[in-house]
């Protein structure tokens, strides 16, 4: 902290809290405290970035004692991109936060992605309901979202996005896994022959029907650009 006020008195260190949660043994609270302690409040952000992987790490260190955060989530963490997000645990966490009187200097929520060009409803629904007194019902809001993206709307698409919600976007990025191996894509692993099995969290059956649904609306949706990009995406996964 001298180091970086030395440069500019005025400089805010923004640090990552991962290790606090990742490392929970070695940072208990009062490790948390000690390493903080002597950083003015008005020189320190936190970011606690890992609620999706880790939640209740800010909780369990006391909302950092008084220093200023932000609570997120690492979304497609190690830059692995499949289709996943757990909308319905973003709308739980961000219905509760705010009133929680144990939150201490939360100045606001964050997404700290590490990959890119996928996943484009998990950040429209983060951001929107960030906004919001209250987050939105999941499946009401996709009925809004999918107006939006593709011009229209119809009972057909709300299905469709219904049982993608159901599946890919019940999940988080570690649910999906090759055994013996963390990320999705078995073409960028180590050659190995325990590669052939895949881990997953829900109903591979059901996940397919949602895909074939929202494919099978091409000839009513082939129009949209967006549209596209998603039935690409979808069936790539």
């Amino acid at each position: 902290y001298r180091a970086i006020v030395g440069a500019r008195p005025d400089a805010v260190w923004v640090m990552q809290g991962w290790m606090f949660s990742f490392q929970k043994d070695f940072w208990a609270p009062e490790a948390v405290r000690a390493f903080l302690r002597d950083v003015p409040a008005e020189h320190l952000l936190i970011l606690d970035l890992a609620n999706d992987a880790y939640p209740g790490g800010w909780s369990r260190n006391h909302a950092y004692d008084g220093k200023p955060w932000i609570f997120g989530y690492v979304h497609n963490f190690g830059g692995n991109n499949p289709l996943t997000g757990d909308l319905d645990l973003y709308r739980q966490d961000l219905s509760g936060l705010p009133t929680r009187p144990d939150h201490g200097q939360l100045q606001g929520v964050g997404v700290f992605p590490e990959g890119l060009n996928t996943n484009p409803v998990v950040y429209e629904y983060l951001f929107d309901q960030a906004w919001r007194p209250s987050a939105a019902p999941v499946n009401t809001w996709l009925k809004g979202y999918a107006r939006a993206r593709y011009g229209k709307t119809s009972p057909a698409m709300d299905a469709a996005w219904a049982g993608l919600h159901k599946t890919f976007y019940q999940s988080r990025n570690w649910d999906f896994a090759w055994r013996d191996g963390f990320g999705t894509y078995v073409f960028c692993k180590r050659p190995k022959l325990e590669l052939a099995e895949a881990r997953h969290k829900f109903d591979l059956a059901a996940a397919k029907r949602s895909v074939e649904a929202f494919v099978d609306l091409w000839p009513s949706y082939g129009a949209s650009p967006l549209y596209r990009n998603d039935a690409v995406a979808a069936v790539s996964h």
